[in-house]
């Protein structure tokens, strides 16, 4: 989360800084808001911020966090029917699997201000 929080403060600070980050999971998302509330900025009317996992503390930080709740379950699922067919015909086609998820809509984003 430290690496996280640091590479929020360094992004944040550059002249045109990004209106919005979508942090790789959840934990990291959070470290963003705490990074960019520590500079004075305000999440969402300053940068938007979102993550992915939705694990329960999403709810209970302010403000709370946008997120992508995933199926991991499936998504391991997945994984392994492919492994085993690549073990079986290892010159097989490779296969992409699109993954569901579905966007929890929170406080931590909204319209970029002008």
């Amino acid at each position: 989360m430290e690496d996280g929080y640091q590479a929020t403060q360094e992004l944040l600070k550059k002249t045109n800084p990004p209106t919005a980050l979508i942090a790789i999971n959840d934990l990291l998302g959070m470290a963003a808001i705490r990074a960019a509330s520590d500079m004075g900025l305000r999440v969402p009317d300053d940068v938007s911020i979102a993550g992915f996992d939705d694990i329960p503390f999403t709810n209970f930080i302010v403000p709370r966090l946008t997120t992508v709740a995933g199926n991991p379950k499936q998504n391991g699922r997945d994984a392994v029917r492919l492994l085993l067919k690549r073990l079986n015909d290892p010159d097989r086609p490779k296969e992409v699997i699109a993954g569901g998820g579905e966007l929890h809509i929170r406080e931590s984003t909204g319209p970029a201000s002008v």
